[in-house]
C-alpha cells in the first residue's frame, strides 16, 4: 500500500502523521499509470512536503507511526502565487518497472515537481 500524508492530520498523541491511501495492497496496478488526487493549499502557504509511506498490511488506521508502516521518501515543493486563492495541486504516484515516481502539478501555473524512489527490496 502506498500513501501520502497531509501536514494537517495528527496522530493519537498529537504528532503530525495521518495519511491518505492512494493504492491499497492487493490492487492490480498497470505500469506507468498514475494514481493521484488534488488538494488545495492553504492561503499564504508557500511550501508543502509530501511524505510517501508503504506497508504490507491490508488494514491500517492511516497513521504513519503504526507498526509496519515505513516511509519511502519525501517530495518537497514550492507553492508560488500565494496571493491566489484558486490554487490546486495534483499529487500522485506512478509505478514503473524499476522505480516509483512521485509527482505534483500546480493546476494553475502548470509547475511540476518529481522525485524517483527505488522499490524497497525486502518488501516485494
Amino acid at each position: 500500500q502506498y500513501y501520502w500524508k497531509s501536514s494537517d492530520d495528527l496522530t493519537h498523541d498529537g504528532k503530525n502523521c495521518k495519511f491518505k491511501t492512494l493504492v491499497k495492497r492487493g490492487t492490480v496496478i498497470k505500469l506507468d499509470q498514475p494514481y493521484s488526487f488534488n488538494f488545495k493549499p492553504e492561503s499564504k502557504q508557500t511550501t508543502e512536503s509530501f511524505a510517501i509511506y508503504y506497508t504490507q498490511k491490508h488494514n491500517i488506521e492511516g497513521y504513519c507511526d503504526e507498526p509496519g508502516v515505513n516511509r519511502l521518501g519525501i517530495l518537497n515543493i514550492d507553492l508560488p502565487d500565494v496571493q491566489l486563492d484558486s490554487r490546486s495541486i495534483n499529487f500522485g504516484l506512478t509505478f514503473g518497472q524499476d522505480e516509483i515516481i512521485a509527482f505534483t502539478r500546480n493546476e494553475l501555473n502548470r509547475q511540476e515537481h518529481m522525485a524517483t524512489f527505488c522499490y524497497p527490496d525486502y518488501y516485494f
